[in-house]
């Protein structure tokens, strides 16, 4: 994480769909949560789900965005940010695969 980095919980982070590796869902996986419901195949890579525009583990409470599996979560999100970190979103976060499908 980006030194001076403060989060702001406003969840633009988790817009983007972060390609996923065996130890991201094996960890995921032992929180007793299906591989189905997180992560989506795509040209033989897996990628996180996204549900309505966001990650499926991202929650809001009181007007503040969290995850759902911090402790569990990808090891690319715990790296972020690593870079411009000004406006929350990832430049280089998502794939284009995912996007390509996403966006049709």
């Amino acid at each position: 994480m980006e030194k001076g980095f403060r989060c702001k919980r406003c969840g633009e982070c988790c817009k983007a769909s972060p390609k996923l590796s065996d130890e991201d869902i094996r960890r995921i996986l032992k929180l007793g949560i299906k591989k189905e419901y997180f992560v989506e195949n795509i040209n033989g890579k897996d990628y996180m789900m996204i549900k309505d525009n966001v990650c499926v583990f991202l929650g809001k409470k009181e007007g503040m965005y969290y995850c759902k599996i911090y402790g569990a979560r990808p090891e690319i999100c715990r790296m972020y940010p690593n870079g411009n970190f000004e406006n929350c979103q990832p430049e280089k976060f998502a794939f284009d695969e995912y996007l390509k499908r996403k966006n049709g």
